[in-house]
């Protein structure tokens, strides 16, 4: 790509001259490029990076973008439920991948606005050619800044004022929690309880079995949990690595 001061003094053929001639002349000899250039439209992309972040700074009372762990809901009352979030291919729970926090300006109801992108981890279902198969889901939710959840000023973020609190002992900067329970393997819904300890939620069976067998077995009895940690399926396999998305904008013409 070409910025402005190399357009000045490119030759005509890196713009795929019409006489399809290796020629001589620059965009402001060419008669050519002036014909095109009319066509052409300044637009832009935003471009995303990942980066390492603070784990508290990608909670939702933050309004980060970010790639991997679990979702950090926006709106806390109504999530989607566990068959919204089936791959419709092996009817399997789909994985979260990312959520990019755009909301949108002059509009009071998108003042928080997010997007979360879910996508099925069996290789063999994103190699389906079956357009039907939605082995990839996007869901939206937003909010507008007078809301139940969060405060209408923007928390702080500065290192200064974290630094001298203990994060452990202090809610300041903890997630907002949810009223809905949430599945501790993937962190969606999780309307079923185990039925032993009753007290781990899970969006569905294999999510269950998987805890199960990541630890939760070790720790499960009729009387509750035997641990303080009461699973051991924090770290789950089923999880990307955890990202901060940093956006940039970058303008092409087309």
């Amino acid at each position: 790509m070409l910025d402005s001061e190399e357009l000045s003094n490119a030759r005509c053929f890196v713009y795929i001259c019409p006489t399809g001639r290796d020629c001589d002349s620059t965009p402001s000899t060419c008669k050519y490029y002036h014909r095109l250039s009319r066509n052409m439209e300044t637009t832009s992309v935003d471009l995303g990076f990942l980066e390492p972040c603070e784990p508290w700074l990608l909670t939702n009372k933050f309004f980060r973008s970010k790639v991997g762990g679990k979702p950090a809901w926006l709106e806390l009352k109504r999530l989607p439920k566990p068959d919204d979030l089936l791959c419709g291919q092996c009817n399997e729970p789909l994985g979260f991948l990312c959520q990019v926090y755009a909301p949108v300006e002059g509009n009071d109801n998108s003042f928080h606005r997010t997007l979360y992108l879910f996508v099925c981890l069996t290789p063999a279902c994103n190699q389906t050619p079956n357009p039907e198969a939605r082995t990839i889901k996007v869901l939206r939710s937003q909010l507008p800044r007078q809301n139940e959840f969060y405060a209408y000023d923007p928390p702080d973020e500065t290192k200064e004022s974290v630094s001298s609190m203990n994060l452990h002992k202090s809610t300041e900067y903890s997630a907002v929690k949810s009223p809905v329970p949430l599945c501790v393997v993937c962190g969606c819904r999780g309307p079923k309880l185990c039925s032993r300890c009753k007290s781990i939620n899970y969006c569905s069976a294999s999510h269950q079995r998987l805890d199960w067998k990541a630890g939760h077995k070790s720790v499960c009895s009729e009387e509750g949990l035997t641990a303080a940690s009461g699973t051991a399926s924090n770290s789950s396999s089923l999880l990307f690595p955890e990202f901060e998305i940093i956006t940039e904008a970058e303008e092409y013409v087309r």
